[in-house]
């Protein structure tokens, strides 16, 4: 037995179960130890084991249940905060000190308590009891116990409702009151009682058609859902309201039309504009000042009665006409002829007609309204009219209009759905809703996402979904269909980012093109674009001027007044870091549904920033779906553990043939419904298509795939051209483009065409233009199509395109390649790989370089072919080294093409010092010497006068410095100092800004540090380190940091060589620059000997790991690291003799003699001895005696002083 005094157990219960102890939540995994405490905290008391054992694992035998419960107890008995119970042999409770603070308790209480107890009591009902719990996974005592309690709380709430509505009522509190009720209907939407209450409310005020249309919506929803009608009560009440009507509206002089009848009515409706918070008087306003005089103008015209409706609609009821189709036909004239004279821009219209209960005094009565009003507010794209099925057919323009209507998904009037239709003779289709209208299946599925959205909604963290599933397996289908559930949605934001296969090698695409829709930039001229992302930036805290020109130069933001100039530099990580922030600021403040759609054509930048969005999830309001063929490590379990994994499997035969049914009644027969549903094999995609073929044709259905997709296009071959050009774009085409590639058909027949491929299920319309309702619709079209077709008309979209400003051109390579233009195509490759350079996107460059550099091979001796080897090379450096294979492939490459050309170009230049900086790495420093010989012989025309001799000074001071003849590397990197221009990097094809001035200054602090002045290298280290950013050039700062670390070894100040090490690692990581980050393991592991704070043995094991990870990467990182191994090896008391010599010998087969007087000083303890030690190796290894000798001289001379100890406030002092 425990107990526990002085703590609250607090359960939220109703909705999504809560545990907390003291304000702290608790975590039980186990569903089973979960129920046990909230059985136990509802029902007061102790209970016997076995009852309990059978309420909660009913299914198994006594034994077993028995065993499950103790188990279940112990697990409570770990959570943490503890929770106070009392356990005996017998028996289970809760400590009587242990407090409980339980929902339904309080809500069962609230009933009889004051109103302050019953209003606290309705906020805190989030759902019914234990939601999540359900018959199917639960034992049968255990549910039947949960249904007792949640019918219970239901009748608590009533009360509890009812009671606070007549307290409100009494207190004069009408108006929230009003609010109250709308509150109850909502929680209680199949339930007499506050319906009930809600009609006589709006009695009490006067409002009786009102009560009347609450009664329609509410009988209409109850009959459709549960197939029920409304109570005896409820009814009595409705027919009694019905009998006062008719009195009332009926005078004893009046007539029998006066009366309040049923009568076919027709309505038109003009809504406002609205958002996610409703109508705003503004716009109600607005409404009414532009469109109020020409509605009753048009009204008294074409005879319809003009009336002001609910949320600012206006209305025009035609129902003293003489026939419904008179009726539907003068409102089609009204709305076309307002629609024609309307100002800019155009009105939402909509119209519906039906036969409802009708009065001159209150208008009509029912869902008439309503349906209208939502036919209005449906057609989104503000052009032509939305039609109810009702009104196309009264209309009559089934027959010779059938083109001119484009269906639309159904719209949800009052929980049920409404077909309808958009007209327009003259306009283009508008924007379709992107729901499938039919949905079949898919239940589990949907169940889970609609879960995870009340998970976002009630605790405002972030959940995400994965639909897995091949090709035509529905994902989409389920993706539109969800947008549009109201369980889901709820009022949230939607982000849609789409990917393409055309835009795969394009990084960052996707994202930027959300981001220009939030931002609204396509609508905006450059400047005010260019404004608006710097406004934005501002916003979220931004204010480096370098992060909003790599901005500008992200988004193709250049104007003349406002040139982007950014440089090439590793800006990848800073660039994902404010992406990130910017998204969390603008695209996910509130509750937000987010798709990624297609994510199998996601590129490797978009995936990893998506990445990164995963692992911030769970603290943003986000319901994050997303849908892709194949698995992506994106949704790993270590990447988003929190993750639903969701495998679309193919429809069943019933699921099948419920779509056939639903799609063509019985139409078709069995045995062409069981002939469809086996070469479907499941697949919604097939499944449509070939019902679809059954029904145009009579011929024998195919039973290839790709038979099944090309029989769609048989009756609509007159449209092939169409079909043909946008398969080849393979992105969405307005009208525009497709008259730009078929200048042979005018606007007008495109736009009928492209209205006619919509309804035959081969196009659907998004905002920026039609694309193929599906992908393997136009891999199909594009195989059937002719090469030579195809290559004219890659060639026409490439042109089309590049008239279009902000053009890909990563795309425009893409076209061009396809349509054989070699030049062009590798003309804009090049472009391409500039820009991703410029974005740190060495992969994304790497394959542009490579691609131009394969389409020009034919011109062997073209300028532009150097230029993309040489780009090549560029690229495999920064991603690599300039030691790895791949690199020094991609030189020899480049210098074999330069061998080709007659006349001596800037990439000579590049291809000598990439030859020096590899010999650097691999061979004797000697090398490096005779390379920087060559370049200063060098003589090219059209480069900056100064600059060969620059670049040659400073490779032959950095060989120089690494031989160890200091005197010698300081005099030429003084002079590359004082030359260097910072815009001759570009001719190196290098990282400009100061890069390599930057690093000569630093070469020349080591060598004051070398020679015993560590204070003033130090200091000259820090002021070029003063210069850099790490966020812009990480790899130059960790490299002057590692730099000041080892000046602070050199000086034995290993606490100064512990905070920088510290300091690395910490940044390091998150840049994942791993050489740097193993040189500050090992220091940190030397410092750490060094202060006593760790074993030598410990420590020579981690400078042993770093060792062997630096010596794969570079030499002289590695034989740095074996100097601190000695050091830690002579502290420990062993004799570091064959180390030692092994790491002489390691010395100067890489050409790092500049560490021979850190070995010698290492390896010895004395004067006498280090000298000793100098002529045992100059004896072991004879080569470059006389440099050596200099070196053990400088390094005796260097160890006889004393190295000066700065004092705690010394370094505390700034450097």
């Amino acid at each position: 037995m425990s107990t526990r005094k002085n703590c609250l157990l607090s359960l939220s219960t109703l909705g999504l179960l809560q545990i907390r102890v003291n304000g702290r939540d608790v975590r039980i995994q186990s569903r089973h130890a979960q129920r046990l405490l909230i059985f136990l905290c509802a029902q007061p008391g102790h209970h016997p084991r076995r009852e309990l054992a059978s309420m909660l694992f009913g299914t198994h035998d006594t034994a077993r249940a028995l065993t499950y419960l103790r188990q279940a107890l112990q697990r409570l008995r770990q959570a943490r905060p503890a929770i106070g119970l009392e356990v005996d042999a017998q028996q289970i409770g809760l400590s009587p000190t242990q407090a409980v603070d339980l929902d339904l308790t309080r809500l069962l209480c609230a009933a009889q308590d004051d109103a302050q107890a019953r209003e606290a009591a309705i906020a805190d009902y989030h759902g019914a009891f234990l939601e999540a719990e359900t018959s199917a996974d639960a034992p049968v005592l255990w549910w039947e116990w949960v249904h007792r309690q949640r019918s219970r709380a239901e009748q608590a709430l009533q009360v509890c409702y009812a009671r606070h509505t007549e307290a409100l009522l009494e207190a004069g509190e009408r108006q929230q009151a009003w609010a109250l009720l709308e509150t109850w209907m909502q929680a209680f939407a199949m339930h007499d009682v506050p319906h009930q209450e809600a009609m006589r409310f709006l009695l009490s005020e006067g409002r009786m058609p009102e009560a009347l249309q609450l009664y329609a919506h509410y009988a209409e929803r109850l009959a459709s859902v549960s197939g029920r009608r409304p109570g005896d009560t409820l009814q009595a009440l409705y027919a009694r309201l019905r009998e006062q009507l008719q009195a009332t509206t009926a005078p004893a002089t009046s007539s029998a039309q006066d009366q309040a009848q049923y009568r076919f009515v027709t309505l038109l409706a003009m809504a406002p504009d609205r958002g996610d918070d409703g109508v705003k008087d503004e716009a109600i306003e607005a409404h009414f000042q532009r469109f109020l005089p020409l509605v009753r103008q048009l009204g008294e015209r074409y005879g319809g009665q003009f009336r002001i409706g609910s949320d600012g609609v206006l209305e025009l009821h035609f129902d003293a006409l003489e026939t419904p189709e008179i009726q539907a036909d003068q409102a089609l004239r009204a709305a076309l002829e307002l629609r024609r004279l309307s100002p800019a821009p155009s009105p939402r219209l909509g119209i519906h007609c039906a036969l409802t209960l009708h009065s001159q005094a209150f208008g009509p009565v029912g869902t008439l309204t309503r349906a209208a009003h939502a036919c209005a507010w449906a057609n989104d794209a503000r052009g032509g009219v939305v039609l109810s099925e009702t009104v196309v057919k009264r209309a009559g323009l089934v027959g010779a209009h059938k083109a001119r209507l484009i269906p639309l998904a159904p719209i949800d009037v009052s929980g049920q759905p409404l077909n309808a239709y958009w007209f327009a003779p003259t306009e283009a289709a508008p924007h379709a809703p992107t729901q499938t209208p039919l949905f079949i299946g898919r239940a589990e599925e949907c169940a889970c996402i609609e879960r995870l959205a009340a998970q976002v909604l009630a605790c405002g963290r972030g959940q995400a979904a994965w639909l897995l599933g091949p090709a035509g397996i529905g994902k989409t289908m389920l993706l539109r269909h969800l947008l549009h559930q109201p369980v889901i949605r709820q009022g949230a934001a939607v982000v849609h980012l789409r990917c393409q296969a055309a835009l795969c090698h394009s990084p960052l695409r996707p994202i930027a093109a959300v981001l220009r829709e939030a931002l609204g930039l396509q609508r905006m001229t450059p400047a005010a674009a260019v404004e608006a992302v710097r406004s934005l930036l501002r916003e979220v805290g931004e204010t480096d001027q370098w992060m909003h020109a790599l901005w500008l130069q992200w988004l193709d933001l250049q104007t003349p007044q406002q040139p982007v100039t950014i440089q090439f530099g590793d800006y990848r990580k800073a660039l994902n870091d404010s992406v990130l922030s910017v998204m969390r600021a603008r695209l996910f403040p509130h509750p937000t549904i987010f798709l990624a759609e297609d994510l199998h054509w996601a590129d490797a930048a978009t995936l990893e920033l998506l990445a990164a969005f995963m692992q911030e999830l769970n603290e943003l309001p986000v319901l994050f779906l997303a849908s892709s063929r194949h698995e992506l490590a994106l949704f790993g379990e270590q990447a988003a553990p929190h993750a639903q994994i969701l495998r679309l499997k193919p429809w069943g035969a019933s699921e099948a043939r419920d779509f056939i049914r639903a799609r063509c009644g019985q139409t078709l027969s069995p045995a062409q419904e069981r002939a469809i549903i086996a070469r479907a094999d499941g697949y919604p995609l097939y499944v449509d298509a070939l019902v679809r073929t059954a029904l145009d044709s009579n011929a024998a259905l195919p039973i290839e795939t790709s038979e099944i997709l090309r029989r769609q296009i048989d009756p609509v071959v007159h449209c092939l051209d169409l079909l043909q050009a946008a398969a080849v774009a393979d992105m969405p085409v307005d009208i525009a483009m497709l008259h730009r590639l078929l200048s042979e058909r005018d606007r007008a027949t495109l736009e009928r065409l492209s209205v006619e491929l919509e309804a035959a299920g081969l196009w659907r319309r998004e905002e920026a233009g039609w694309l193929f309702r599906h992908e393997l619709i136009r891999d199909a079209v594009y195989a059937s199509t002719p090469k030579y077709l195809r290559t004219k008309l890659h060639l026409a979209v490439a042109d089309s395109l590049e008239t279009t400003d902000g053009s890909d051109p990563a795309l425009l390579a893409q076209q061009y390649a396809a349509g054989q233009a070699w030049a062009a195509a590798a003309g804009h490759a090049l472009t391409a790989a500039q820009h991703e350079l410029r974005l740190g996107q060495y992969g994304f460059a790497l394959e542009h370089y490579r691609r131009a550099a394969h389409w020009l091979r034919a011109s062997a001796s073209a300028p532009e072919l150097a230029q993309a080897l040489a780009g090549v090379y560029l690229a495999q450096a920064m991603n690599r080294g300039y030691s790895a294979e791949p690199t020094l492939a991609a030189l020899d490459a480049l210098e074999a093409a330069l061998a080709r050309q007659d006349d001596t170009s800037p990439q000579h230049l590049a291809a000598l010092y990439g030859r020096w900086a590899a010999a650097g790495g691999r061979q004797p420093t000697l090398q490096g010497m005779r390379l920087g010989r060559q370049i200063a012989a060098l003589r090219i025309d059209g480069l900056p006068a100064g600059l060969t001799a620059c670049v040659a000074d400073y490779t032959r001071g950095w060989s120089l410095f690494w031989r160890g003849d200091l005197r010698a590397s300081r005099r030429h990197l003084g002079k590359a100092i004082a030359r260097w221009q910072a815009n001759w990097s570009a001719a190196l094809l290098q990282i400009p800004s100061d890069f390599h001035v930057i690093k000569a200054i630093a070469y020349y602090g080591v060598i004051e540090a070398i020679s015993g002045d560590y204070i003033k290298g130090f200091a000259r280290c820090q002021h070029a380190l003063c210069a850099i950013d790490a966020r812009h050039q990480p790899s130059l700062y960790f490299f002057l940091r590692t730099i000041q670390m080892n000046m602070a070894l050199w000086s034995r100040d290993a606490e100064m060589s512990l905070w920088i090490a510290d300091e690395i690692l910490r940044l390091c990581a998150r840049s994942k620059l791993q050489p740097w980050h193993t040189f500050a393991q090992a220091t940190r592991a030397w410092a750490l000997v060094e202060l006593g704070r760790c074993t030598p043995l410990h420590g020579l094991h981690r400078i042993g790991v770093a060792q062997r990870a630096m010596r794969a990467v570079w030499g002289f990182g590695a034989d740095y690291i074996a100097i601190l191994q000695i050091e830690v090896v002579r502290r420990a008391g062993l004799a570091p003799r064959a180390l030692t010599f092994r790491t002489y010998q390691s010395i100067r087969d890489h050409g790092n003699e500049v560490l021979l007087p850190s070995l010698i000083a290492t390896s010895a303890t004395s004067t006498a001895a280090r000298a000793a030690l100098a002529r045992r190796l100059h004896q072991a290894v004879p080569r470059n005696a006389i440099r050596s000798r200099c070196a053990v001289r400088l390094t005796s001379r260097a160890a006889t002083e004393q190295p000066r100890r700065e004092s705690a406030a010394d370094r505390s002092r700034p450097r």
